[in-house]
């Protein structure tokens, strides 16, 4: 081939500079990739900067060092190679007459020495390859000290792969001992040319389809898995490379055990140290299915052990990694998936991807997003250094293409764990402790091999500590354990004081008082009191109040039925808790009549029933009846998994402990208006009601109409003077679109379900504090509380915050072990907020409220089904849920007793429920059908699924879509394929069914316009 001559462009000292093109090599695929990924960005290209340096320590000779690395660079093809602007060619050049530059630091003091080394570690991998006019390979060295010197060399991974660093250290300790006379001359270096040509002719053999077919079969059957690492900052819209290193190490000991476990396997040392990383990823994240990359040599593969240039492939291991697997078989099947991906490693990763045709996604590599190496010893390289000690040693990246990348090296019996990672998803303190995890993993694989993955130890002494340092301190309950304490304190010392506004009703703290004492009289008589439940049905206002207090008062329990649900829903509520009586009025149409066989006898209408306003004003004697700390203050309905709504009984102590802990955070007093905008049968409601009354403030009561309307609500909230309103996100929202301005002292707490960064930051530019609250009816309303900050929830999210007083909350995996700070893991809560579990369901109960050892002790605990994990900033964050209840609107909802519903229509023959936001903020029911054989061919009656499902459903778990399918997606397992499930815009507008209908003559009215639209 002609030569021609290259640019004049000098882009620094360095073999590829200027000069005679020698040769032209088309590409290899994986340089092509390589070339491609580095086109994307500065920073993309950066990521494949590569450095390594020797400290040289003993009598040096420069001149011999340089006129070496002349002959290594003359040697090797790639080290004085650019790549054409298309990527399609290598074009080599001419080695340079000086391949390595010097630079004399023995003027400078120790400290300014150390800041040139420093800048030149920086520089080595910053510092820009131009592919297309080199060079692409660097060297530079160092004189410290009359016997001191470090050479730093630096190259893009286009022509220089991890194989061939170890070549380039080893060669190059030959050559200088052949430049001072004292070694033999090396053989000539494979060509290459020659590898790219064998790699070309593969590519283009029949045989190759052995191994397409080897890699589409690994990663057949649905969609591939995504590793989802716990992030610790909101992953970006587009890919980002900046990067940072963090090291551990593990010691001689641990890896000679290690390696022996290993071979008793029948397996070697590589697979072992793998296997337990994908048990560190699976109890990371909580993943079965996962995939990691390794590179493999193409050198050995084509035995060139000598070659140095890019030939490295990538490949994509795809394991299984469940709880109950043995760590021993993990082992094996991981030496197993090593070996079989090694035979099929002619396949490159770029042509895997494009085979696989995965849908690309800007903000994260497709299909692998964490690497795993361990490299071979290099002792022997730098042992051929003549009369030298040189100690080999990298530069960290400072930009990285992976997530993370673990990089183990051998050093003295031991291996250093070089972990890269994206700063901009994870802390180094998170990879900290997700070194710390992984060597408990190897230390606890390596004393029990058999032990299964869910079992291996991954919380370290230290760890345990930093956990145990998160739980506050115990609180003392200062006055009557009882949910009603605190109004009757506050009634006594100031009766006077305004307690609640009802419209233009108004209520001080003596006549509610007073009022409630009337009742609880009259409930004494007929034979109410401890240990009882009593119903109330009654619209919002006053008398509710009223009724709620004395219930109370009488030592029984109050069972909220919202008047607006079904008719079947509260006759099951009514039937299932057992009501000794039922509280309502003589107009309330849903109230249950029937729900015992003399419920006629048990019916108590307040107003019809009038006798009671004249019963005695004094608060009840002391007695037997009366209820005690533990004894239930109220019995409360959550949406059940099985089809039947639960039942969860919180006891008085739960409520007392929830009302002071508040009292203080998030803080309310005496001068506080609170706007009470929540139906009874909503657990928060507690908060709006015995809350502001333990605390002296006052109570707006917001009827329903007004809390559904962001206009109406907007009005009362500047009318009324209201000082907090606490609502869930999706009401919050309703304000905001009202034009809602805030008020100058206004406090917010918002809870229920998920907050969203945005919402969060709309509403603290109108609030002078917003406090998130979180917590399931099962713990007493809310468990947690946090002040907002605008600063963390930019940078890092929404948080949970901390505990409340008296309460603890653990992270657990699934054997209900601790896990370490910042991994993800099931919500776990106790205290003295968790209830008595769930009324007359002790298979539930036995289910979700449970004893697990806590660091050395037997503590109670309600399992949230949440998944979440503490942060490094000390504090929670919710990750959505383990199972597939849900949260809409703040209601707490469990699919499957919606899909109960949904299979109860004829022409159903499976159905599933989830919620979707497609849209942020836009969180909508679907549900899914799986239609019969007989009735697939005919058009479905969604009209009448719905009326099915308003007769035994409230509004708030009515889907607003409807997708039927002829068979509903599935994993190879038999499992749902959740992510296949289509858009719910797959339906047609003109067949879509809103999930409740206008009900009333002002909702009609309203919706008549909008149906036109």
């Amino acid at each position: 081939m002609n030569a021609v001559l290259r640019p004049e462009t000098d882009t620094g000292t360095g073999p590829a500079t200027g000069g005679i093109i020698e040769c032209v090599i088309p590409t290899t695929e994986s340089q092509r990739e390589v070339w491609l990924g580095a086109m994307l960005s500065p920073e993309a290209s950066l990521a494949y900067n590569e450095s390594v340096l020797l400290r040289l320590h003993g009598p040096l000779n420069a001149r011999a060092l340089g006129l070496a690395m002349a002959v290594l660079v003359e040697r090797h093809q790639s080290l004085r190679a650019t790549i054409s602007p298309d990527g399609s060619c290598m074009l080599v050049g001419q080695a340079p007459a000086e391949a390595m530059s010097m630079m004399d630091l023995t003027k400078l003091d120790p400290q300014s020495r150390e800041q040139v080394l420093a800048s030149a570690h920086n520089a080595a991998v910053c510092t820009p390859f131009s592919l297309e006019h080199g060079p692409l390979f660097r060297a530079v060295l160092y004189r410290l000290g009359e016997d001191e010197h470090e050479l730093v060399m630096s190259a893009h991974h286009v022509v220089c792969d991890g194989w061939s660093w170890a070549v380039i250290t080893e060669q190059l300790g030959h050559l200088y001992a052949e430049q001072i006379g004292q070694g033999l001359r090396l053989k000539a270096a494979p060509s290459y040319a020659d590898f790219a040509a064998a790699e070309a002719a593969e590519a283009a053999q029949p045989d190759m389809q052995q191994h397409v077919d080897y890699w589409l079969e690994r990663f057949s059957g649905g969609t591939p898995p995504v590793l989802e690492l716990p992030l610790d900052h909101p992953r970006p819209a587009v890919r980002t490379f900046t990067s940072l290193r963090t090291e551990r190490t593990l010691d001689r000991r641990l890896v000679t055990a290690m390696r022996s476990v290993s071979t008793k396997a029948g397996t070697s040392l590589f697979a072992g140290l793998l296997g337990a990383f994908v048990a560190t990823l699976h109890r990371l994240t909580g993943q079965d299915d996962i995939v990691v990359g390794i590179p493999a040599s193409g050198q050995l593969a084509r035995d060139m052990p000598g070659l140095v240039g890019h030939c490295v492939n990538l490949l994509p291991l795809r394991m299984n990694a469940h709880a109950h697997l043995r760590f021993d078989a993990l082992m094996s099947e991981c030496g197993a998936a090593v070996l079989d991906a090694f035979e099929h490693q002619s396949l490159t990763y770029g042509a895997l991807l494009g085979q696989l045709s995965l849908q690309r996604d800007a903000s994260r590599l497709p299909l692998v997003s964490v690497m795993f190496n361990v490299d071979p010893d290099v002792a022997s390289g730098t042992d051929s250094f003549v009369g030298l000690s040189v100690k080999q040693d990298t530069v960290p990246r400072q930009y990285e293409n992976f997530e993370l990348f673990l990089n183990l090296r051998p050093l003295e019996g031991g291996l250093v764990i070089e972990a890269q990672y994206n700063t901009g998803l994870f802390d180094e303190l998170s990879v900290q402790r997700w070194l710390d995890m992984f060597e408990c993993v190897v230390r606890s694989a390596a004393r029990d091999p058999s032990e299964t993955i869910g079992r291996l130890e991954v919380l370290s002494t230290e760890a345990s500590l930093v956990l145990a340092a998160l739980q506050p301190a115990p609180t003392e309950l200062l006055g009557d354990p009882l949910a009603h304490a605190g109004f009757v304190a506050r009634a006594l010392l100031h009766p006077e004081r305004p307690a609640l506004r009802d419209g233009a009703r108004r209520c001080t703290y003596g006549e509610l008082d007073a009022q409630s004492n009337r009742l609880a009289h009259a409930l004494r008589e007929r034979g109410i009191g401890r240990g009882q439940r009593v119903g109330l049905c009654l619209e919002r206002g006053t008398d509710m109040l009223v009724a709620l207090l004395a219930v109370l008062k009488s030592g029984a329990a109050y069972v909220p039925l919202d008047p607006a649900f079904p008719q079947a829903r509260l006759d099951h509520y009514a039937e299932d808790s057992r009501l000794s009586l039922l509280l309502t009025t003589s107009d309330m149409a849903t109230a249950p009549r029937q729900w015992r066989v003399d419920a006629s006898r048990h019916i108590f209408e307040i107003d019809r029933d009038t006798a009671w306003h004249q019963g005695p004003v004094d608060a009840l004697e002391p007695g037997e009846l009366d209820a005690g700390a533990e004894d239930p203050a109220y019995v409360i309905y959550t949406s059940g998994s099985t089809g039947k709504p639960k039942g969860v009984s919180v006891p008085h102590r739960g409520v007392a402990n929830l009302l002071q802990s508040m009292r203080v955070e998030p803080g309310i007093g005496a001068a506080d208006r609170i706007a009470a905008v929540t139906t009874l049968s909503f657990d928060i409601a507690v908060a709006e009601l015995l809350l502001p009354l333990a605390a002296g403030a006052e109570i707006v009561m917001v009827q329903r109409e007004t809390a559904m309307d962001g206009n109406h609500l907007r009005a009362l909230l500047e009318e009324e003077e209201v000082t907090i309103l606490q609502a869930t996100p999706g009401m919050w929202q309703l304000l905001l679109d009202a034009q809602w301005p805030g008020a100058p002292g206004f406090r917010g707490w918002i809870g229920g379900e998920p907050v969203r960064p945005r919402l969060a930051l709309e509403l603290l530019d109108r609030c002078e504090q917003l406090w998130n609250v979180y917590g399931p009816t099962e713990t007493t309303v809310w468990s947690t509380v946090w002040n907002m900050q605008r600063d963390v929830v930019a940078s890092r999210g929404v948080s949970i915050g901390h505990p409340i007083d008296n309460t603890q909350v653990w992270i657990l995996d699934a054997e209900l072990r601790p896990c370490p700070l910042g991994v993800p893991g099931e919500i776990c809560i106790g205290g003295d907020g968790v209830t008595l579990g769930y009324h007359d369901r002790p298979e539930f109960t036995a289910d979700r409220f449970v004893t697990a050892r806590i660091l050395g002790h037997a503590t109670a605990l309600y399992r949230t089904g949440d998944r979440g994990r503490w942060r490094n900033d000390g504090l929670l964050e919710h990750m959505g849920r383990l199972d597939f209840q849900v949260k809409v609107r703040g209601y707490r909802i469990e699919p499957g007793e919606i899909e109960a519903r949904c299979n109860e229509v004829a022409g159903v023959s499976r159905s599933v429920v989830v919620a979707r936001e497609d849209n942020p903020g836009d969180v909508r029911l679907v549900a899914y059908l799986a239609l019969a054989p007989n009735a697939a061919g005919a058009a479905f009656d969604l009209e009448a699924l719905m009326q099915h499902l308003r007769g035994s459903l409230p509004a708030f778990m009515l889907p607003q879509h409807v997708v039927t399918l002829a068979s509903l997606p599935t994993l190879p397992n038999g499992k749902l394929d959740r992510a296949s499930l289509p858009a719910p815009q797959a339906v047609p507008r003109e067949t879509m069914q809103r999930g409740a209908g206008p009900r009333t003559d002002s909702e009609r009215k309203c919706s008549r316009p909008w149906s036109r639209c």
